[in-house]
């Protein structure tokens, strides 16, 4: 009676799975770290390259071999992926996401009269350019069944955790003048966020550490940018010819 009623349990989380809405990826802005600095530049931001892995491992069926304490997942690209642990897909582009996230950084700043998202390197009245490199998004979770096979999950209805997820984001970015192609400011960003799940806690907060981990990179960048602009004086990132002193 006990298996039988597991395996219909976990049909049924499965069925959920599938039909549910794909998550999307949803950034919001981080402190404003700017000191009272505004250069009247105008600056494009690129979309970044995309450097990541191609791996793609859904084992999650292991949790069947009696024993065996879970099933792993591992996706380099998890906006490819169409099996998670709560979600069936996530909307995320990382090179534009990422890109326009650190745009509305720049923005909220106000370190310079004008930044916007463009796919040309080439634009009209340029001073500098934000180039960036993404070397990891990736995501791995296991479902946790506590080496019971298919009965495993009835114990996620005593409160014990259903699932373990880890997201991790690396990625460069740097900021260069038009004029020459000089390099003045460059940011890397490299964190893990993890999280335990259960039915009746963060079910489906498997992609949030996406979004957090990208904000804080930035926030930490910003305050960088501020400390080179201090420290460079701010005709060093002037684009010689294109700025009227």
């Amino acid at each position: 009676m006990h298996k039988k009623i597991a395996v219909l349990f976990v049909m049924f989380v499965l069925f959920l799975s599938g039909c549910a809405s794909r998550a999307a990826f949803n950034y919001k802005t981080g402190d404003i770290v700017n000191a009272n600095i505004k250069l009247p530049l105008k600056v494009a931001v690129l979309p970044f390259d995309d450097k990541r892995g191609e791996n793609s491992t859904n084992a999650v069926l292991l949790y069947l071999i009696p024993l065996m304490p879970f099933g792993p997942i591992e996706y380099d690209r998890p906006e490819t992926a169409s099996m998670f642990m709560t979600h069936p897909g996530y909307n995320f582009r990382p090179s534009e996401d990422i890109a326009k996230a650190a745009v509305a950084e720049l923005k909220q700043n106000r370190f310079f009269d004008e930044v916007f998202f463009s796919n040309r390197e080439k634009e009209p009245g340029i001073d500098l350019i934000m180039t960036g490199e993404i070397h990891e998004t990736s995501y791995k979770g296991k479902m946790i069944t506590y080496g019971l096979s298919i009965e495993g999950p009835l114990l996620w209805f005593i409160g014990l955790p259903a699932s373990y997820v880890n997201n991790s984001v690396e990625f460069s970015m740097e900021l260069k003048r038009t004029s020459d192609g000089m390099i003045m400011w460059k940011h890397d960003v490299k964190k893990e966020w993890s999280k335990t799940c259960g039915l009746y806690y963060d079910w489906s907060a498997e992609f949030d550490g996406y979004p957090l981990i990208i904000r804080d990179g930035l926030v930490e960048g910003m305050k960088d940018l501020s400390k080179e602009i201090a420290e460079k004086g701010p005709e060093a990132f002037r684009s010689v010819g294109l700025v009227k002193k």
